[in-house]
This record gives C-alpha cells, sequence and structure tokens, in this order.
C-alpha cells in the first residue's frame, strides 16, 4: 500500500518501502530518499519543538492529527534525504496524506 502526500500544489508519493517519489521535479524512487515519519509542533518555553512523532505507520494507518481545528497546520512531515533528517515545515505549506494501492 502507497502514499500520497499533498503539499501545498504538489503532489508525491510513497512506496511499499518508505521511498519517496514525483514532486514538481518527477523524482524516481530510490533509497535516497525515504519518508520517516511525522512530529507535531507546538510553543514550548517560546520555541516551536517538535512535541510528538508518528511512525509511518501511523501515517498509514490514518492516525496523525494533521491540522488543527484552526485549520493550520499541526503535524510536518519528517524525511531522510541522502542522510539528512529534514522537517517539512516552509510557511504556507500544509500536507494531507491518504492511502493508494
Amino acid at each position: 500500500m502507497g502514499l500520497r502526500i499533498h503539499r501545498g500544489g504538489d503532489t508525491y508519493y510513497v512506496n511499499h518501502l518508505n521511498q519517496i517519489h514525483g514532486g514538481p521535479n518527477e523524482v524516481k524512487p530510490d533509497n535516497s530518499w525515504r519518508l520517516i515519519g511525522a512530529s507535531e509542533y507546538r510553543m514550548v518555553h517560546g520555541r516551536f519543538r517538535p512535541t510528538v512523532s508518528f511512525s509511518v505507520k501511523n501515517i498509514r494507518d490514518g492516525i496523525v492529527p494533521w491540522k488543527w481545528k484552526n485549520g493550520k497546520q499541526r503535524c510536518f512531515i519528517r524525511d531522510n534525504d541522502h542522510g539528512t533528517i529534514r522537517t517539512w515545515m516552509s510557511p504556507g505549506d500544509y500536507y494531507t496524506t491518504n492511502t493508494v494501492d
């Protein structure tokens, strides 16, 4: 079972090996870019910090609370891109996921 990630106007796909592909550059799947999960961020002592982590299984099961009640992004995608762990949280980004067969 794969995932479809909508980030702003772009669509990315995640295969059963958690490899991310697609997007505006039509990146091909390989082990150098992998989904590793998601994190919820909150203000802690005046700083925006991760407070809860979700696994890829949690994302696939649809239990990640992507948005707050006011519609703002609550959780952010985390990936491993060529050995660097990143969080997708550019201003204006929003994410939704759904499964694809």
